[in-house]
């Protein structure tokens, strides 16, 4: 059983073989024909293609010269699938390159094959005059259209996956020259000229103040999310956002203040300033991005956000004296310690209120009293005087640095 299935697909092949032999015969008149008017078709379809597309209405996107080549390579294609009377596989359609080119030179994706598929109409019209023309019967010229038709279907999608790939690698290019720009521009590299020349192509308006940006998520793989909720909030009145991953970390130039919203990530914030001084705008967010990760800050952060805490995190030294003079006390009392600093930080964050920190607390106000008096005593201090409170302050900040650093090694 299987070696007649075998024969009969040979059959089959060797059939319809002939059938296309017979029908290339019929049609090698018409393929004579239309080489010997090859310029002519040419030249109709450069001139069709002129007045029906506006990409390339003039010779300023697509030359005269290659776009006379194109024609003559469709009428050639066309002659070759008569010819062998059959359409070719995407394997064969060689000229498919053409689609690269008229990318590159701005030609839109759905213009070049709408065009294509209109010039190949204006083919097919030549080959049904010229086999009339010769007087082929109907049936065969229904053939050879039909087969012109299947030719366009294979080029077609020939065509659309060399734009792909070419609109892919320009995408890739365009990403480079603009992750470059932006690079130069945050380090201060960028010359004033090359600024002038390129700022504009990306969006940036120069009357225009921009923050700079710089950002981390918990989570690397959330990079792309963060760059994109960054371009997404920071646009102004239409006014671009120029951004990019740099070394892991989300930097960009916006025109007003971004906003993370539900990813967990950390950003710092520099300005608003000049587009000739983003530079310092950026090392101003790039300080504040630091200064945030230190205290474990989500969010995004500039030099009002974070005030003293900058300071806090550039005096070490500072941190650590008044950590042993109002924290270590504390570690004599073991667990109850703990519970001390905890109740005096919130005594602080809620403005020093009895009643409001109580509450927070959930514990009645003479208890929160006791561990104030408690706190007081252990650290010969005293939570009334303003220079105490800031130092307390100052030493609690400095324990939550120390216990994230601990924390993350």
């Amino acid at each position: 059983m299987r070696s007649n299935t075998i024969w009969g697909d040979g059959v089959s092949q060797v059939r319809s073989r002939g059938a296309r032999n017979a029908l290339a015969t019929q049609l090698e008149p018409v393929a004579e024909r239309l080489e010997a008017r090859a310029e002519e078709l040419a030249t109709r379809q450069v001139q069709a293609m002129r007045a029906n597309f506006s990409s390339y209405r003039t010779d300023r996107s697509v030359p005269d010269a290659p776009l006379i080549a194109s024609a003559l390579r469709n009428v050639q294609r066309v002659i070759t699938t008569m010819r062998e009377g059959r359409a070719p596989t995407q394997e064969e359609v060689h000229e498919a390159w053409v689609a690269r080119e008229r990318t590159e030179q701005g030609v839109p994706s759905t213009e070049q094959i709408t065009g294509y598929r209109f010039v190949q109409r204006l083919l097919a019209d030549a080959v049904i005059e010229q086999a009339e023309a010769q007087g082929l019967d109907p049936k065969v010229i229904t053939q050879a259209v039909r087969l012109l038709w299947e030719m366009t279907d294979t080029v077609t999608a020939r065509l659309l996956v060399v734009q792909y790939e070419a609109e892919l690698e320009m995408a890739r290019y365009d990403e480079v020259q603009r992750l470059e720009f932006l690079r130069g521009l945050l380090a201060g590299t960028t010359s004033p000229a090359e600024l002038h020349s390129r700022a504009s192509a990306y969006g940036l308006v120069f009357d225009q103040p921009y923050y700079a940006v710089r950002a981390r998520p918990a989570d690397p793989r959330d990079r792309e999310a963060l760059k994109r909720a960054i371009e997404a909030s920071g646009r102004l009145h239409g006014l671009a956002v120029l951004a990019g991953v740099i070394e892991g970390e989300v930097a960009a130039v916006t025109p007003q203040r971004p906003d993370l919203g539900r990813l967990a990530a950390t950003a710092g914030l520099g300005g608003p300033a000049s587009l000739e001084a983003v530079e310092h705008a950026y090392h101003s967010a790039s300080r504040m991005l630091a200064v945030a990760l230190q205290f474990g800050s989500t969010g995004i952060y500039g030099l009002d956000d974070l005030s003293l805490k900058v300071a806090v995190a550039s005096e070490p030294e500072l941190g650590s004296l008044l950590m042993r003079q109002y924290l270590d006390p504390l570690a004599s009392e073991g667990e109850f310690g703990e519970l001390l600093e905890e109740t005096v930080r919130e005594f602080l964050a809620n403005g020093q209120r009895i009643l409001e920190t109580s509450k927070r607390l959930g514990i009645h106000a003479n208890t929160l009293r006791y561990r104030l008096d408690r706190f007081e005593k252990l650290t010969g201090t005293s939570l009334a005087q303003p220079r105490s409170v800031v130092e307390i302050w100052w030493a609690l900040e400095c324990r939550t640095m120390e216990r994230r650093s601990r924390h993350h090694g």
